[in-house]
């Protein structure tokens, strides 16, 4: 199969998912939304986390060829340390150099820095799997390399 196909399915498949941030002193909803646009290998996601407080959007582009696809993994997220949240499923997409992330805090305020990973929420486990394996997909289909563990 193409990259294309592949990054359709991915797009089709993205979720809005809502989980509550607990911490010792409140606990609020949040909302986390993502949108992908993609030509051939190139991929821009854009992702929006919402709160009662805040609207933040942060914008990374990249090629897959770039993808550690190998290293792409789904987890749950439960949160660290005195905040947790309810769990929800994350998809990381680690990057072997760095691509640059542009983040918007309540659509006044950006900061431009780089990142070597992009990730992306899902309310179950069984939607982050799969979309795991076709980001490993896609990223094999434009030519990404597996990991070399000996370096």
């Amino acid at each position: 199969m193409r990259a294309a196909d592949f990054l359709s399915w991915i797009s089709g498949h993205l979720q809005t998912v809502s989980y509550t941030v607990i911490t010792p002193n409140a606990s609020y909803p949040q909302f986390v939304s993502a949108k992908m646009e993609f030509d051939g290998c190139n991929v821009k996601i854009v992702e929006d986390h919402r709160t009662q407080k805040s609207d933040i959007q942060s914008t990374a582009s990249f090629n897959l060829s770039y993808l550690q696809a190998d290293m792409i993994r789904s987890r749950p997220e439960t949160g660290s340390g005195n905040t947790q949240v309810t769990q929800y499923f994350v998809v990381e997409l680690p990057l072997a150099g760095t691509a640059t992330n542009t983040t918007t805090f309540d659509g006044s305020k950006t900061e431009t820095d780089s990142t070597t990973f992009v990730s992306l929420s899902f309310q179950d486990r069984d939607l982050a799997d799969r979309q795991a394996g076709a980001w490993q997909d896609a990223a094999f289909a434009c030519g990404a390399r597996k990991s070399d563990s000996t370096r």
